[in-house]
């Protein structure tokens, strides 16, 4: 189990990175919407995550997730669970 928080910007900023195993990751986002995908991830192609809400995501080995704000930043809080640390 592995947690973190990270504040969020207008610029792609890297949530979760690679690692070589599955895992499941819990998103809190505390602050202001925010928006996940790749690297390349924008307010026009992310998926949404609401301000005070929580979402549940599984990621394959080596994928990573990058999260943007449409303005400000936003505090986001992980939980990958399946990592060994």
């Amino acid at each position: 189990m592995k947690t973190s928080q990270i504040t969020v910007t207008t610029s792609p900023t890297l949530l979760v990175g690679a690692i070589a195993i599955n895992r499941e990751i819990h998103i809190h986002n505390q602050s202001g919407s925010i928006w996940i995908g790749n690297s390349n991830v924008t307010t026009e192609t992310g998926v949404k995550v609401d301000n005070n809400t929580h979402d549940i995501m599984h990621l394959t080995p080596n994928e990573t997730m990058y999260a943007v704000t449409n303005s400000g930043t936003a505090t986001v809080f992980v939980l990958e669970l399946g990592v060994g640390q």
